[in-house]
């Protein structure tokens, strides 16, 4: 989806005070980039929805596979992994009724149709 907006947020592991935020927006293959200042290794760091660029499909999924309201990412370059790129899981926006078509998928997927 092309347009929407999603941000990063760290917090601090013990006070869990917000220690850096920032915002971006997905480019016309709903994909996105941040480039993240500084190391926050002791720091939790989520991608959340922010806002949907279609009006007809603007809900954040609170159930089933989608339940999870941020996807965690590890920012710092001492974790053993090589390069400065990270991916966070995929993220999605729902319509408020469901197709009909979809209900065996819905099922399968643990998400209630009929869930505003």
């Amino acid at each position: 989806m092309p347009g929407a907006k999603v941000k990063l947020e760290c917090k601090g592991e013990e006070a869990g005070n917000i220690t850096y935020t920032q915002e971006g927006e997905t480019n016309e293959s709903g994909q996105y980039r941040l480039k993240v200042e500084g190391d926050h290794a002791d720091e939790e760091c989520g991608i959340t929805l922010v806002k949907s660029s279609r009006a007809d499909c603007d809900e954040i999924p609170d159930e089933g596979w989608a339940s999870k309201p941020s996807s965690l990412i590890t920012i710092t370059k001492n974790n053993g992994f090589h390069g400065s790129t990270r991916y966070a899981n995929p993220l999605g926006f729902t319509k408020k009724k469901a197709n009909p078509d979809c209900a065996e998928l819905l099922k399968e997927l643990e998400i209630n149709p009929d869930h505003p």
